[in-house]
């Protein structure tokens, strides 16, 4: 548990590049603070890893009627006890969770933990769970801002890791009384440490909390990016997550003449995004799907509308809303055709789709998709 900005996904995900265990990495947010929906996508994810798995969790949550909590705990439980595959459930962000049930559901699995299971849970608070008694019998780890603050060695090892060289004792005390042996301010003030004692003035000059000392670094380091990244990072901050697909298909409509050039670009983005893996961090374990860290997504869509029109953010929205929808992604097809006013296909979409959702009796996603939807398209 730590504030943001401290490294605690891009942590949990090196671990797990070098335990080449098999796992579901859920990001949570206000979406998916309702049991059901929460389910349905832990259900996805975990069958997307093993086939075949939870096969009579996935019955219930298409039953016409919803089964009891106690027997949709119980059931899930039992079922992740049959799984004889080492398996990490990460639940990310879970700081967002305010449903009861999904507390309730979480104790449960902590009571009854399955054998080859494990969870990890990475929030900016104290989650309100039941851990004192797993605690007591050592069965917790815990990860808090103390173990992730850099000291004074560590930070030197990133800075040569980072920019292949040390750095004097002086800059060196000036950036640890700075961030506090933050990451992300140390990473970004490293990134510009090639303008020497440019960078320590700057430093001594910044009054205020992290926060101010953050947005100076990275304007700095956004403005000696390539033009054609940049406009790509941008692009990328339309979308809660993003992929390589995604992206191309997005900027093929950002300019005829250029589209080979973008797709290069976004190759060579993704080829390095380990270089920058404290900014994109990766969803699934074939790295298809990544998100922004919150401090750089805020960043840039801040950026957004300063650097790229509306109308062409609009666009990148609505060719955004046809990927999702023809990859079957249909929350996230709805959310940016209305951010793009694509009134036809949210049309097409609940046109396509009423029917299954009332017989399945999945009143919830189709009132959260109403939700979403402005009133004057849904008369």
């Amino acid at each position: 548990m730590a504030a943001t900005g401290y490294g605690k996904s891009v942590t949990i995900s090196e671990w797990l590049d070098y335990s080449k265990t098999k796992y579901c990495w859920i990001s949570l947010d206000n979406d998916l603070d309702d049991l059901r929906t929460f389910l349905e996508y832990l259900t996805y994810g975990i069958q997307s890893i093993i086939k075949n798995s939870l096969p009579e969790l996935k019955k219930l949550l298409e039953g016409e009627e919803s089964a009891p909590s106690k027997v949709i705990y119980n059931t899930l439980i039992n079922e992740l006890d049959e799984i004889q595959e080492e398996l990490v459930l990460i639940l990310d962000d879970y700081h967002s969770v305010k449903n009861q049930q999904i507390h309730d559901l979480i104790n449960e699995l902590l009571k009854y933990f399955p054998k080859m299971f494990q969870l990890i849970i990475i929030s900016r608070i104290d989650p309100p769970l039941k851990l004192s008694a797993l605690k007591s019998f050592g069965q917790v780890n815990e990860i808090r801002m103390a173990e992730l603050s850099f000291n004074q060695s560590e930070m030197l090892i990133l800075a040569n890791n980072l920019v292949g060289r040390e750095i004097d004792k002086e800059l060196s005390e000036l950036l640890l009384s700075k961030t506090e042996g933050w990451i992300i301010g140390l990473t970004l003030a490293f990134m510009r440490l090639n303008q020497g004692k440019v960078l320590q003035k700057s430093l001594e000059e910044i009054k205020g909390d992290k926060n101010f000392l953050t947005d100076y670094l990275l304007n700095e380091v956004f403005k000696q990016v390539d033009v054609k990244e940049q406009i790509i990072l941008l692009v990328a901050s339309c979308f809660e997550r993003f992929s390589k697909d995604l992206l191309k298909h997005v900027m093929d409509g950002h300019n005829k003449n250029t589209t080979n050039d973008f797709h290069s670009a976004i190759d060579n983005l993704f080829d390095r995004y380990k270089t920058v893996s404290l900014f994109i961090i990766p969803l699934d374990e074939s790295n298809e799907w990544f998100r922004f860290h919150h401090f750089f997504k805020d960043f840039l869509s801040s950026l957004l509308l300063n650097k790229i029109s509306r109308e062409k953010v609009k666009k990148y929205n609505k060719r955004g809303s046809n990927y999702f929808y023809s990859n079957n992604l249909l929350e996230e097809a709805i959310y940016h055709a209305v951010k793009s006013d694509n009134v036809s296909l949210i049309v097409k979409i609940f046109e396509q789709n009423k029917y299954t959702l009332l017989d399945k009796d999945q009143f919830n996603l189709l009132w959260k998709w109403l939700s979403i939807i402005p009133e004057e398209v849904i008369i």
